[in-house]
């Protein structure tokens, strides 16, 4: 659903707003809010084409939903949409104030755009309580002890592995009974728990795989591979290669995939094809279509021990403040200060792992508060 325009600005009624500016507002607000229950008011008016919505709550929006297009905070109380292109011209409408207050409504309409109020139950859209109800899970995966004197320790995988672990859980919507922890395993301890994800992850589930460690590119093959704690130099057969990441992730049954790797040569996940940003799309029509992605820390390079990436990536989860945060924004958001803060001119990749069932999508982390506050179904 697009939104063709915005018609008025914040309503003063919007206290939230002037009590940051104003502390005697900021005293009357503090008086009467614990007191409102009050849902917000809703206006609904429409045309053959068109549909308006005008919105007034005295405490302030929080949320407003219509169909499947999330707008968080409203930034204004008067929105006109264009009416979809669907047969049934059935709506969905929900506004959420501060204080938890709800307005929450199905209507129809007619051809002549004359609205139909109480002839369709209240029940949540389906792409919307999926969203919700998925569950998360995590792969981790730390490695930096080695037992081939040819492979060279290294210091910070397994307490990033954990730092991640952590922030996962805490901020967002996996559950530490998903998030499962390999320190300096071996190639059969990895293989292992991918086999068990197979097996675990339902359709509507969303996969994290994180690994930080040594990687190997084989300039004849063209191919790379991971090291796992028991890998030799010289015996290929003890890595994991990247073509068998990519057949498990093809065999998990997920509805997303997000694979984030912090290891030399990560980038040789890709085939070929990187993601494009063309249109805008609402946080529901990427959840929709699958998405099987990788976010590496760099292309065909090493990179340092002491990851830019790493620390970048766990700063803007901790930091980001949005409710719903596709990966690619993530992405966004760090790639040029790691660029600009490595001397090795580390360049992080993002992009679609071919020919395992990528449709479009994207990986979306969601704040806890977000799901603490979902639509009743």
């Amino acid at each position: 659903m697009k939104l063709l325009l915005t018609i008025i600005s914040l309503s003063c009624t919007l206290l939230s707003v002037c009590a940051q500016s104003n502390s005697t507002t900021s005293a009357a607000f503090n008086v009467h809010t614990p007191q409102d229950d009050t849902p917000p008011q809703v206006h609904i008016s429409a045309d053959k084409h068109l549909l308006h919505i005008s919105l007034n709550d005295q405490v302030g929006l929080d949320t407003l939903w219509f169909n499947e297009d999330i707008i968080i905070p409203p930034k204004d109380t008067s929105y006109t949409f264009s009416r979809p292109k669907s047969h049934s011209n059935m709506y969905w409408l929900k506004a959420t104030d501060l204080k938890g207050n709800t307005y929450e409504e199905t209507f129809a309409l007619d051809e002549r755009g004359q609205l139909q109020r109480g002839v369709i139950p209240v029940s949540q859209p389906k792409a919307i309580a999926s969203m919700f109800d998925a569950s998360y899970y995590a792969l981790m995966i730390g490695v930096q002890n080695y037992e081939d004197d040819e492979i060279e320790d290294l210091t910070y995988p397994v307490e990033d592995m954990i730092q991640l672990s952590h922030t996962l859980i805490n901020l967002y919507t996996f559950e530490p009974e998903n998030v499962q922890l390999l320190s300096n395993p071996t190639k059969s301890e990895i293989e292992r728990k991918l086999d068990e994800l197979k097996e675990i992850v339902g359709e509507q589930d969303n996969l994290l795989i994180f690994y930080a460690g040594h990687g190997y590119w084989n300039e004849d093959s063209q191919t790379g591979s991971w090291l796992p704690a028991n890998a030799r130099l010289d015996k290929a057969s003890t890595w994991v290669r990247n073509s068998t990441v990519r057949d498990y992730i093809k065999e998990i049954n997920s509805k997303h995939t997000l694979l984030i790797t912090d290891a030399c040569f990560g980038g040789s996940i890709f085939s070929s094809r990187g993601v494009s940003s063309d249109e805008l799309m609402t946080y529901n029509a990427l959840y929709n279509a699958p998405s099987r992605r990788a976010m590496t820390s760099g292309n065909l390079q090493t990179v340092p021990d002491q990851s830019k990436f790493m620390s970048y990536l766990l700063a803007y989860l901790a930091d980001n403040r949005d409710d719903f945060f596709p990966a690619e924004n993530l992405f966004n958001r760090l790639k040029l200060p790691v660029i600009n803060n490595t001397n090795q001119a580390t360049i992080p990749q993002y992009g679609v792992i071919q020919d395992v069932g990528d449709e479009g999508g994207d990986f979306i982390f969601i704040k806890r508060q977000a799901s603490a506050t979902k639509a009743p179904e």
